[in-house]
């Protein structure tokens, strides 16, 4: 398999992935941050499928970031939206690896190719991953911090009274 083509498989694997946790957060705000990721890795496949058939491909922006914004727009809210089992960090540590690792990639075939055009298209899908990576860690650290932070009042810091 070429590398443009494990690219391409690794966006499809993003869609299946976010499309099962969308359906698995079927009753939280997560199910519209998971669908739009699925959308936005659909799109994104799309986009390497026209550059590997050589047809011309449109580099936008889906506006993820700012769809996501909205719908985290108070921090109470996603207190709440967000499941609260530790088994859930599991799920977002997995996908902020996976966007993480397809950025890798990116990065690499950016480096091999030397025609301006291909390059602006794996900057942009660059960017793109690392958007996907960041909202994932930022769910991932909320879910997960009650697991890596142990304070107690013996031991942190406070202010004299």
């Amino acid at each position: 398999m070429g590398i443009l083509s494990q690219a391409i498989q690794i966006q499809n694997d993003g869609v299946r992935f976010y499309s099962d946790q969308a359906e698995k957060s079927a009753n939280t705000a997560l199910r519209d941050v998971f669908s739009l990721l699925a959308e936005d890795e659909k799109r994104h496949a799309m986009i390497l499928q026209a550059a590997r058939e050589g047809l011309p491909t449109e580099l936008r922006d889906g506006g993820i970031g700012e769809k996501v914004a909205t719908l985290f727009e108070t921090m109470e809210s996603v207190k709440q939206a967000i499941p609260a089992p530790t088994e859930q960090a599991d799920v977002y540590f997995a996908a902020w690896e996976m966007e993480k690792k397809a950025a890798s990639l990116y990065e690499q075939l950016m480096e091999q190719s030397s025609d301006p055009d291909i390059k602006a298209l794996y900057a942009f899908l660059i960017d793109q991953e690392q958007i996907h990576a960041q909202f994932m860690e930022q769910l991932y650290r909320h879910v997960n911090r009650p697991n890596e932070w142990v304070e107690a009042a013996e031991f942190g810091l406070r202010e004299e009274y």
